[in-house]
């Protein structure tokens, strides 16, 4: 029985899609996998999900490369079957003082028939490799010089920003959204995700954190999101979900526009 992954590389995805019956609704594959593709320009990008309800873990690219997501821990095993055991899927933050960082991604230390990958500095969603050697091709580049008065400004505008989201999903503003969503698309649900980081996007976003509160405009991106990330029946907690790694993801693009970071290193 051979140990070679399912898919190894991107025409290896291209090869197991080509093969599903119903390519809107994906190609279902084994352990809870499940290959969904999305149509693009610069050719097709295939997404991995998993679980149930299945949840986003990983993206293939065109040029060999893949994009890990780590939504929940999965069995090592499981993974294996299905990418090559050379990507790291499950970047675990050691405990102790320091903080992980994707700079010393190929360190790894086995504990029983799971692996742990340990950093030095900072780990952040959405890491890439290349599927062939296991290289990180996503390297965090040096932090820039920080303004301290936007900071403080960009901390307060985002808490408040934060709890008022959290009050919407208590009253229920949420769950409506979801249901205004869910009666009125008709298309594929990889076709309603949203690209955070387009500017019209980054616009609202930013917008709406400087007045402190989500805009209905805003609320229907997120739950599109959600219907585009996340496969099963959406709800509040997945909404939250999704929320909050918009947040996480944008983190950097949405500091910029406050004026966080010193101009100098911006522009480099």
């Amino acid at each position: 029985m051979s140990n070679k992954p399912l898919i190894s590389n991107y025409a290896d995805a291209a090869a197991v899609f080509a093969k599903a019956r119903k390519p809107e609704r994906g190609k279902p594959l084994d352990h809870l996998f499940r290959l969904m593709r999305e149509k693009n320009g610069n050719g097709d990008i295939y997404h991995l999900y998993w679980g149930s309800p299945q949840k986003l873990m990983a993206s293939i690219h065109p040029d060999d490369t893949v994009e890990i997501y780590t939504p929940k821990r999965i069995p090592e095993y499981v993974f294996k079957k299905i990418l090559p055991t050379t990507i790291p899927f499950r970047a675990v933050p050691p405990r102790g003082s320091y903080k992980p960082s994707v700079e010393h991604i190929n360190t790894v230390v086995v504990h029983g028939t799971t692996s742990r990958y340990y950093f030095k500095h900072k780990h952040y969603p959405g890491i890439r490799f290349n599927m062939i050697t296991g290289e990180c091709v996503s390297i965090e580049p040096p932090p820039p010089a920080v303004n301290k008065d936007n900071r403080k400004e960009w901390l307060r505008d985002l808490r408040v920003f934060k709890e008022q989201f959290e009050l919407r999903a208590k009253l229920g503003v949420v769950d409506g959204v979801i249901r205004e969503v869910g009666e009125g698309h008709d298309i594929p649900r990889w076709a309603m995700r949203i690209d955070w980081g387009a500017p019209s996007a980054l616009a609202i976003l930013f917008n709406d954190i400087k007045r402190g509160v989500p805009s209905t405009e805003l609320l229907r991106l997120i739950v599109r999101s959600v219907f585009g990330t996340i496969h099963g029946a959406p709800t509040t907690d997945t909404a939250k979900h999704v929320f909050k790694r918009v947040l996480t993801n944008q983190s950097t693009n949405l500091r910029k526009m406050y004026g966080v970071f010193d101009e100098t290193e911006t522009n480099q």
